[in-house]
């Protein structure tokens, strides 16, 4: 007999298989699960519902206010038990004017509870908010961590019935009048039936959930669900889903589990997060159901992911399109049990346009439209296609409103009599039947939904008032189109008369999306700026969005400026640019070299042209090291033209800019032979070794092989083996570093030039046959394969394996290169090189031509005369004041082994927060000296140190003369410390000044420091620095460099790898580790940064540091 509530399936569960886990969160950083068993799931219920019905005995709604996790799922099992109505909420932020602490004060004014269960570290919290920004009495606190009343008597299961309340969740979104959706205890029990039912889940299936447990997906299908049904539930956190997607697969990988889902931007962002996961090793083959729902779910979205992670075992067939909405519960169709999924059919969009659902002849994207087939209604739900004024119904293929009734349809809305008991439910969506199944189009609403968050129109229309005097008052509208990666956000406005003419629309523009990024978090992907009585309006005055969208769509309207306007078409206008360039005269080739400068930067940095103009500050375009090398390449790749490396200090504007590369171009005919003037590297001649690789070896790793960085590539459909074995090649041959080879002597380690070149390892490995249960293995050993070929002593440094998926599909190139030869910069260059090198051979032209090569070799001569050089003595001084003297010996006593190093994750801002921040500090190294002035300022706090010093690291290319070392290969990059003074009553910005000023005088980008300290033993100098005071802590700051590559590279990076156990074990040999380490960057546009520790940090220090950073980048940004 099956249960008629959730109380008596748990109850049941419980009974019969006690032991068998229900919940399982996974450890923090590595550390352990926690899990709950069914029987302790209902044991720990009983008690917090003992405790509500003791302090409130005659509560009807409670707030359960808690974190996503174990507790969350005990305080909502217990109001089950106790038989009052949960009102799921999330836990608001400190500040009063945060979104989330104003949507609480929205919620909570609404609902009214009798009494909030929550845990001891949120009541303060809640409790201010709701005296001080809300205005009402004390409220009656369970305490879900508390110890229950020894006189508690636990509930009875039974006193709960299909009849009573169980929710009152709240729908998601900006709107500022948020609507309780009123479930009771047969609503959700005829739903999860349904869903038991669809999705064909038993007591051994295991379910993977990051979705936030407030709102029906996460909370019905995330966690009710499986207390219904039995199986085990793995509950992420959804901050860990955020800041990196690719968690949960592995999440699905670990745990072994067969269901999993999300809305449909979730699977776009694991798409786009391969590239920067750690090394492709998932195993995928198990999902069996990948459910997507919660937004329109889109054809291109599966593809690009079963296209991405098919080599990871995933099957297209797993995934699962389905309709739902919180008014029925969760879910009202998918697919039955044994139907083909997906299904992606082709309409004639002509047709669409009428509401009328017409198989298209072919498949030409300019007239279809693919839909994704939501299935088949649910078991008890009848749904029909009605006509929105009338509500008759439509036959089938005809447009209309979706209609829903049946057991899951909700009771109404809390305090709405006039929806209590009405059916059928009017959705507001749009859809049409076509063969049985549901396609759903649109929406009758102006409703926006951006990545999975919906967005009233309303609220992007009103954040304009006064942003800036060229925008009209009450003359915006706001609406969603479709695009290739889900729904875009387009804003149209109209603009004063007195502004049609004379008015810098970049700076509109500027202002507007700096207003929606500060005031809601997003940006619009494009913006309209139109004539007076350009909007379609009502009778009344009312802007109609709708016709506003259809305008837009139909290319009716005849903008004074467009956002993205500009962006259309850039791809294919760069070529025209670069021959506009060579067929022009003086005068017309410098406006159009501004013209080529603008596209490619703004393609560079993916930013819209509109923002970019000849008097652009170049140090505010947001150019990082990786970024300029990348530029300077394409530079050179386009137009001919080998810019020096310190470009940016000559050129201050991008007219400037464009001024510099012509001189260039007019002294490039006159110019010929060797114009670095660097000595080429020998065969058989010893080579010096750099203060990095000497570090190295001092610390005589057993197996200094295992030092590898691993780039993994996508290859492209069609790939010409052959051509890129000839690429890869080349690059080896050109590339000096890769010559190297190192040998032991009396002496110590040493290093000497190939008498055979670079060299270079290939092998292809033929998949196209295999099954997807053996992909796994393959992938393993093609890793274990790349690592095995790469030898310091016999060479090569380089060694590359190719996945071959056959000429019909894309393939994987893994390609290994020891870390003596290579750093980021370097990776980075040889990356860009491939692309075209590759082009080249796959064209029939030698890749050398697309191969520049800047020695190394040289570089490391011109280094170590620096090092014996009276200059370098003159750093000492420099080295003492930043340093101070009388180290105290910390953390230098190190197991002769790898370290137990523990990390807290990556944590981000608000939106609101980060773009703030990112406007006020744009260049990339202010926005070092601002995490580093983070970091100086937090640990000054927690140790009561105010004179931290913190190791951190550079690209370490110093120009010496001869030498071009920015586009060449090696590895170059360099550690120094700053040492940061923190006074007390110091504020934020006047900190970020004062490190900016400390980092403009480290001499020669830091190279001096680790010279210094490798000289001879027994060098007074060397004496003198082994007396300077030691770093404890270390910062890397990123920069871009994990979003570097731009998008229309042939074979992008799509994932990273790195083999450090040799650094490892030799630097903990040395002493020479800091056992607190920030590693902060760009992603995305969001600066993030992570903390990693080892002892003897602990982990609540690790924490009180990330916390620190934090709340110093939030005063930042908001003074």
């Amino acid at each position: 007999m099956k249960p008629t509530t959730i109380v008596e399936a748990i109850e049941r569960h419980a009974r019969e298989r006690p032991d068998a886990v229900a919940i399982t969160v996974p450890g923090d950083g590595g550390g352990e699960d926690l899990s709950l068993t069914f029987a302790d799931v209902l044991e720990r219920s009983r008690r917090i519902a003992a405790d509500i019905r003791r302090t409130a005995p005659e509560a009807k709604r409670v707030m359960v206010l808690q974190a996503p996790g174990i507790d969350f799922a005990l305080s909502l099992c217990a109001c089950f038990i106790a038989g009052v109505a949960a009102v799921p909420t999330p836990p608001p932020a400190a500040r009063a004017n945060s979104n989330s602490a104003q949507r609480f004060a929205r919620l909570f004014s609404d609902a009214v509870p009798d009494a909030i269960v929550t845990s001891s570290g949120l009541v303060s919290r809640a409790r201010w908010l709701i005296e001080t920004q809300i205005g009402m009495s004390p409220q009656i606190w369970v305490m879900s961590d508390g110890d229950a009343h020894p006189d508690a008597t636990e509930p009875s299961c039974s006193a709960v019935t299909p009849h009573d309340l169980a929710l009152i969740q709240y729908t998601s979104g900006s709107t500022a009048a948020p609507k309780g959706v009123v479930i009771d205890h047969a609503n959700l029990a005829a739903n999860l039936a349904a869903i038991q039912a669809w999705f064909e889940v038993t007591p051994d299936s295991v379910v993977v959930n990051w979705l936030p447990p407030y709102h029906d997906m996460g909370l019905i299908g995330g966690i009710i669900e499986a207390l219904w049904c039995g199986y085990r539930v793995v509950l992420m956190d959804p901050k860990t889903f955020i800041a990196r997607p690719i968690a949960w697969l592995e999440a699905i990988d670990r745990y072994r589990a067969d269901v999993s889902g999300g809305a449909n931007f979730a699977y776009d962002l694991c798409t786009d997060a391969l590239g920067h996961a750690e090394g492709p090793s998932l195993d995928l083959s198990r999902w069996r159901l990948a459910f997507s729902g919660a937004e329109p779910v889109r054809a291109t979205t599966i593809d690009r992911f079963t296209e991405a992670f098919a080599p990871f075992g995933f099957n297209k067939a797993a995934f699962y399109p389905c309709y739902g909405l919180a008014e029925a519960t969760l879910m009202a169709a998918g697919p039955a049990p044994g139907a083909v999924r997906p299904v992606v059919t082709h309409f004639d969009a002509e047709a669409a346009a009428r509401g009328l659902a017409v198989p298209a002849s072919g498949i030409d994207g300019g007239t279809t439209r693919a839909l994704v087939s939501c299935g088949t209604p649910c078991q008890g739900l009848a749904l029909d296609i009605t006509d929105p004024d009338s509500g008759q119904p439509l036959p089938h293929g005809r447009e209309g409103e979706v209609r829903l009734s049946g057991p899951s349809v909700m009771r109404g809305y809390w305090r709405d009599t006039a929806t209590r008991g009405r059916e059928p439910l009017a959705t507001g969506d749009l859809g049409f039947i076509w063969e049985g199944a549901l396609y759903v189009t649109g929406r009758l609403k102006d409703l926006i939904i951006i990545r999975g968050r919906n967005v009233a129109p309303g609220d992007v229309e009103n954040a304009l008032a006064q942003c800036h005097p060229a925008l009209a008052p009450a003359a915006a509208a706001a609406f969603p189109v479709e695009t290739g990666d889900g729904e875009a956000l387009v804003v149209a406005v109209e603009i004063r008369r007195d502004h049609r003419r004379n008015t810098d629309w970049p700076r509109v523009f500027a202002a507007m999306q700096g207003r929606f990024a500060d005031q809601m978090g997003l940006t619009a992907t494009d913006i309209v700026l139109l004539p007076p009585g350009a909007l379609a309006r009502t009778t009344s005055g009312k802007i109609r969005r709708r016709t506003c969208r259809q305008a837009y769509i139909d290319g009716a309207w005849k903008p004074l400026a467009r956002l993205a306007g500009a962006l259309e078409g850039a791809g294919r206008a760069g070529p025209a640019k670069v021959r506009r360039m060579a067929n022009a005269d003086r005068i017309e080739r410098m406006a159009a070299l501004v013209d080529y400068l603008i596209w490619r930067l703004a393609q560079l940095t993916a930013q819209p042209e509109a923002f970019l103009g000849p008097d652009t500050p170049v140090d505010g375009i947001g150019l990082d090291s990786l970024k300029q090398v990348e530029f300077l390449m394409l530079v050179e790749s386009d137009l001919g033209v080998a810019l020096p490396m310190d470009w940016s200090a000559s050129a201050t504007t991008l007219s400037s800019l464009a001024d510099l590369i012509q001189s260039h171009r007019d002294g490039a005919a006159a110019t010929t032979g060797d114009e670095h003037g660097a000595d080429a590297a020998v065969p058989g001649s010893m080579v010096p070794l750099s203060p990095r690789q000497a570090a190295f070896f001092a610390g005589t790793p057993a197996n200094p092989d295992l030092f590898v960085e691993v780039l993994y590539l996508r290859t492209p459909k069609g790939l010409d083996v052959d051509a890129l074995h000839r690429a890869l090649a080349a690059l080896a041959a050109a590339h000096d570093a890769f010559a190297l080879r190192f040998f032991q002597d009396k002496g110590g380690w040493r290093a000497r030039v190939s008498d055979n070149g670079g060299g270079l390892h290939f092998e292809r490995i033929d998949i196209a046959d295999l099954k997807k249960s053996e992909l796994a293995a393959v992938r393993q050993d093609a890793l274990r394969r790349v690592l095995a070929a790469v030898s310091v002593r016999e060479g090569p440094l380089v060694s590359a394996v190719l996945l071959d998926r056959g000429a019909g599909a894309q393939g994987v190139l893994a390609v290994g290169f020891h870390h003596l030869a290579v750093d980021a910069v370097s990776l980075s260059v040889w990356a860009t090189q491939l692309q075209d090198a590759y082009r080249n051979e796959a064209a029939g032209r030698p890749a050398g031509s697309a191969v520049r090569s800047d020695g190394f070799i040289p570089w490391l001569f011109k280094l170590n005369e620096y090092g014996t050089s009276d200059e370098l003595a003159a750093e000492l001084d420099y080295w003492r004041s930043a340093c101070g003297v009388e180290d105290d010996g910390a953390f230098q006593d190190w197991p002769d082994g790898a370290l137990a190093w523990r990390s807290i994750g990556k944590t981000t801002l608000s939106a609101a927060d980060n773009g703030r921040l990112l406007e006020i500090y744009r260049t990339p190294v202010a926005r070092n000296a601002v995490i580093l002035a983070a970091l100086a300022a937090t640990w000054a706090d927690a140790t009561g140190d105010r004179a931290p010093l913190i190791m951190t690291e550079g690209h370490g290319r110093h120009p010496f003369p001869g030498t071009q070392p920015m586009t060449a290969v090696g590895w170059f990059a360099t550690r120094y410390p700053v040492g940061v003074s923190v006074h007390e009553g110091t504020d934020a910005g006047t900190l970020v000044q004062d490190v900016i000023t400390r980092l403009s005088t480290v001499p020669n980008l830091g190279i001096g420091y680790d010279l210094l300290r490798r000289r001879p033993a027994g060098d007074p100098l060397r004496e003198d620095m082994e007396r300077l005071r030691r770093p404890g802590i270390f910062l890397q700051y990123r920069g871009n460099i994990d979003e570097t590559f731009r998008p229309d590279a042939v074979m992008p990076i799509v994932g990273v790898y790195h083999e450090g156990r040799a650094l490892n074990q030799s630097l903990c040999s040395q002493g020479d580790i800091q056992p607190l380490s920030v590693t902060a960057g760009l992603s995305d546009g969001i600066l993030y940064w992570s903390v990693f520790f080892t002892p003897p940090v602990s982990e609540d220090r690790a924490q009180e540091i990330s916390d620190g950073i934090r709340r110093f980048l939030i005063d930042l940004a908001s003074g």
